[in-house]
């Protein structure tokens, strides 16, 4: 099975524990107030610093412009969310300052606007989770699929339109004059 075979990057891992964090201190917020604004805060500042912690440690000029991927509409669609994501947490970080200093004639509206606020912010950042676990560099042989998933050895799946990559690799079989074979 593909899952015994494959591990997560750690930057999955982080962002997939950041967010069920996230989640859980969204639940926690009017119970364990001073909790909820030093996780969010750190995680929110984690989430600011964590481009420069990619561009330090991913080779992007190799990604982007030798293989192509400036033009892949998945790039671009992360891109955006990751955007909106920020915008969401500048909002959020105003209105959740205006919370804590008590302002606003109707503090209940600002807790509902901070609510909402919240509830974006967990979608945003789920599906950029999501789009970005899509975009890891697989270290999987690249195997053409036409617009199929292709399964073990190009079996193709009807119905799915996703690339993938194959985690069948070529050898060249001693038996035979040297031809390169899949073996899964």
């Amino acid at each position: 099975m593909i899952l015994e075979t494959f591990t997560f990057p750690e930057t999955v891992v982080y962002a997939l524990v950041s967010w069920c964090v996230m989640l859980l201190m969204f639940f926690l917020a009017r119970r364990y107030r001073r909790l909820h604004v030093a996780v969010m805060s750190s995680i929110i500042t984690l989430d600011f610093l964590f481009p420069f912690y990619l561009y330090l440690t991913r080779d992007w000029g190799r990604r982007l412009f030798d293989e192509g991927d400036i033009l892949s509409f998945m790039l671009w669609t992360h891109l955006l969310l990751v955007i909106t994501m920020y915008v969401l947490y500048v909002v959020q970080i105003q209105a959740g300052r205006r919370l804590l200093r008590g302002e606003g004639q109707e503090r209940s509206g600002l807790r509902s606007e901070h609510r909402g606020l919240g509830i974006a912010i967990l979608v945003a950042r789920g599906l950029v989770v999501f789009t970005g676990a899509l975009l890891v560099e697989s270290h999987y042989e690249a195997a053409p699929s036409f617009g199929l998933m292709l399964g073990a050895c190009g079996q193709a799946a009807p119905g799915v339109f996703f690339e993938t990559r194959s985690r069948c690799a070529p050898t060249v079989s001693k038996k035979s004059s040297g031809t390169a074979s899949k073996i899964c």
